[in-house]
């Protein structure tokens, strides 16, 4: 049952309606977080819950979103009713009332998205929030609506991307986290976006300047196939009247790369593993495939020494020859390697 006497759950609840605001708020979570893995307590308790959202404090109005996110976390079924209410909450003319509906709502929507589907138009409308808090709450909330049902939140990337000129770098970091989120592994919702960065990033004012180059090296560390369509502008800004709009476009430059390397590397981990393939086309392909790699990043393919030395008995001729140049380019690499043992 709960982890207080039935006397003592009758006492919050005679607290509930207590003329103090901070006896009410203190008395309905504590209420809430005593009996929050009781389910049919819960049920008999809700009318208690939705009546709070309708209080006339503001303070236990947010504990009572509060209250509802923790229920509707463990058993969303209870909490269907007061969806509507909840979702009214986002348009409230307090911000901390807005905050907590937001942040209540994501927490609901990382274990039910489909139970916020109708709050995700106003998530996106409070992108556009005067308080940073509230659209920060918003990002964060479709982040973990996003990462359960990235369909549902993918109507949010226009507006994300828009967002990035106007936020500072931590904002900028975590649009971008969630771009990645629900935009991979294509990525194709963020290229529509890329021209508008392209423009912002030559806008007259180094403060959107700035913003929009941070977002260019963000974008490329995560789909470094993007990155290549800012490095002409990214070049030009690395000379860019303003000094802070400068050391971004390095940076992003250097973001870029990194993203490129990592990419390589992930693309190279499939590769090894193709090459033990039993199917003689895939392991030609794989190895064609490292064949490919640029000079500059041939030591990447390291890891995949050990699968080459396997392909020199390799029933297929091909891959045979293509395993010997491969292992003559890493010739001083495998030399290093040799001296430090």
């Amino acid at each position: 049952m709960s982890t207080f006497s039935e006397k003592h759950i009758q006492d919050l609840l005679k607290d509930l309606e207590n003329p103090d605001k901070y006896t009410r708020a203190t008395a309905l979570e504590t209420l809430t977080d005593s009996v929050i893995d009781n389910q049919q307590l819960l049920e008999m308790l809700m009318p208690h819950f939705k009546r709070k959202l309708k209080d006339e404090s503001s303070l236990v109005q947010m504990t009572a979103i509060e209250s509802l996110g923790k229920v509707g976390k463990r058993f969303p079924d209870l909490i269907v009713e007061t969806m509507p209410q909840l979702i009214n909450f986002l348009t409230a003319e307090s911000t901390y009332l807005r905050e907590s509906a937001t942040e209540t709502l994501g927490v609901i929507g990382s274990q039910n998205p489909e139970l916020v589907q109708g709050a995700i138009s106003y998530l996106i409308e409070l992108l556009k929030d005067r308080k940073y808090t509230v659209h920060e709450k918003a990002i964060e909330a479709l982040e973990r609506i996003g990462t359960k049902n990235k369909e549902l939140v993918k109507t949010s990337i226009p507006h994300l991307t828009r967002l990035l000129i106007t936020g500072d770098e931590v904002l900028v970091r975590k649009i971008v986290n969630l771009l990645e989120k629900i935009s991979a592994p294509d990525f194709a919702e963020v290229n529509e976006s890329i021209p508008f960065l392209l423009e912002q990033a030559t806008n007259n004012d180094p403060n959107i300047r700035k913003p929009a180059i941070i977002a260019m090296g963000k974008i490329g560390l995560i789909a470094p196939h993007l990155g290549k369509d800012f490095t002409s502008i990214l070049l030009e800004k690395m000379r860019d009247t303003d000094e802070e709009v400068c050391r971004a476009a390095v940076t992003a430059m250097k973001e870029i790369e990194i993203g490129k390397k990592r990419s390589i590397k992930e693309t190279i981990v499939m590769l090894v593993k193709d090459l033990q393939n039993s199917d003689i086309q895939t392991r030609k392909n794989a190895i064609d495939a490292l064949e490919r790699i640029s000079v500059e990043d041939i030591k990447l393919i390291k890891d995949a020494i050990p699968s080459l030395v396997d392909r020199l008995v390799d029933s297929e001729s091909q891959i045979r020859d293509k395993a010997i140049k491969l292992l003559t380019k890493l010739r001083s690499y495998l030399a290093e390697i040799i001296s430090r043992t």
